[in-house]
């Protein structure tokens, strides 16, 4: 019998963190969702979803040149208002 646990995105509060997150080896894929005031990246590694906020957008930048260029990245920008 196989049983699978759903385990939860896991939330990084510090940058050094999330940059050693990034240049380990585990890494599979990388989500950098934008808005008006907050950049948010999800880091797919081997076992959890790391998540990270970021409202510094020099912080942002570096963090996605830190990002390695074999690795899967998604840009997602904020989606224009719906008109009416």
């Amino acid at each position: 019998m196989v049983c699978f646990i759903q385990l939860s995105p896991k939330q990084v509060q510090e940058f050094k963190q999330i940059l050693k997150l990034l240049k380990s080896g585990s890494i599979r894929a990388v989500r950098v969702k934008t808005n008006g005031e907050n950049t948010k990246f999800k880091v797919r590694c081997a076992k959890y979803l790391y998540t990270y906020i970021c409202a510094d957008k020099a912080k942002a930048e570096e963090l996605k040149k830190a990002i390695p260029k074999d690795i899967h990245v998604v840009e997602i920008a904020k989606k224009a208002p719906k008109a009416e």
